[in-house]
């Protein structure tokens, strides 16, 4: 596969503590999800209206979290898609459980495989993009040039996002997510399968 083919995304979260941040790792994992889909919305002026081309989402989204005090790096995955190219890029990467108890965006995914240990690696231009960068040349799915269309499982999953809408209520200053939308859509892809 050619690395310019694929769409990636790459942030990088960098803290004193992660535990405040894993015990926030379900809904950063629905998010994630919901950003891919979300880059894909462009207005399209022919029709006066807002649509959401397949073909400019994510691909991949992959959220770093560093621990500055310790040097360490731990990855957030989202999806199966992110697994495994995570694992041709950090071959040496421990997975675990982001969380006790936690609940996976989607089918793609086991709990055991929310949170990458990606050891001594802190720096999201030298030690994250080109290693994942490399690994999409060995990624062995398909992507439809066309379309942008990836033939798996997630994307099954993430069009079933379509019709979701997702109401933002402010309270105070503080934005607050409804993420039981987001995850009815995943749910209802899971139990169809089932």
């Amino acid at each position: 596969m050619n690395k310019g083919v694929w769409k990636l995304g790459i942030s990088v979260l960098e803290v004193t503590t992660i535990e405040p941040v894993l015990e926030q790792a379900e809904n950063i994992l629905t998010e994630m999800r919901m950003f891919k889909h979300e880059k894909g919305w462009q207005y399209d002026d022919g029709y006066n209206r807002t649509v959401n081309v397949r073909s400019e989402r994510l691909d991949f989204f992959f959220v770093f979290v560093v621990d500055v005090v310790a040097q360490q790096g731990y990855l957030l995955v989202c999806g199966d898609r992110e697994l495994e190219l995570a694992q041709i890029a950090f071959s040496d990467g421990r997975l675990s459980a982001a969380h006790e108890g936690i609940e996976p965006p989607g089918k793609t995914l086991s709990p055991g495989q929310t949170l990458m240990n990606v050891g001594n690696r802190v720096s999201r231009k030298k030690e994250y993009a080109p290693p994942l960068l490399a690994a999409c040349d060995s990624f062995q799915r398909s992507k439809d040039p066309a379309t942008g269309t990836v033939d798996d499982a997630q994307e099954e999953e993430d069009a079933s996002l379509e019709g979701v809408e997702v109401t933002y209520t402010q309270g105070g200053e503080q934005l607050e997510i409804d993420y039981d939308v987001f995850k009815k859509g995943f749910n209802e892809v899971r139990l169809a399968s089932l």
